[in-house]
């Protein structure tokens, strides 16, 4: 027999996640998941377009490497015009696949949240979004600035990357909760 607290709770049951009252609702971790990578898909927007300004701030380092991959193919000489134009191009395209992914992972955390199909295999996918958004976080810290960029925008850039960082964490950790796991499981049976 367990001991009532004060407000006629367990003092087990205060740490314990909020039973689903309603059986089509999602429990209390999916909702606070899908928040947080909502926030996730936000921040990461928002640095892949902070990556696109510094680029296009200083792209001496862009146009370095661009001139460095270039020297393995010596009948390529390209007009100074059209290789800047490349050099952006790149950095833009490059910032627009990564949104397109941020949009791949809020469709999955959508997935997850309405217990629609395939929402376990959604699950797995946001945990190794998690695992990885994580591990570029933890690089940040070693992230040296170069080049002319004003050293508030690399900062800012660098804050952004460990809110991303944080937030899929955490959104990780409540995607693993076994009440989580067996919402996601019992999707195909409630579709």
């Amino acid at each position: 027999m367990t001991s009532l607290g004060p407000s006629g709770h367990s003092a087990r049951g205060a740490l314990a996640p909020k039973p689903v009252t309603n059986p089509g609702e999602a429990p209390e971790s999916v909702m606070l998941a899908f928040r947080l990578w909502l926030v996730v898909v936000a921040v990461e927007c928002l640095h892949q377009v902070m990556n696109i300004v510094i680029g296009v701030l200083d792209p001496s380092e862009l146009k370095q490497q661009a001139h460095e991959s270039m020297s393995g193919f010596p009948g390529m000489n390209p007009t100074e015009q059209q290789f800047n134009f490349a050099v952006y191009f790149s950095l833009v395209l490059s910032g627009l696949i990564a949104m397109s992914i941020m949009g791949i992972v809020a469709y999955g955390a959508y997935r997850l949240r309405n217990r629609k199909r395939f929402a376990e295999n959604m699950r797995r996918m946001l945990l190794f979004f998690g695992i990885y958004l994580a591990m570029r976080g933890l690089m940040a810290f070693l992230l040296v600035p170069q080049g002319s960029v004003p050293i508030g925008v690399v900062l800012f850039d660098g804050v952004l990357i460990i809110i991303v960082a944080i937030a899929a964490t955490l959104a990780a950790i409540l995607g693993s909760k076994p009440e989580s796991v067996e919402w996601a499981r019992s999707a195909s049976t409630a579709a």
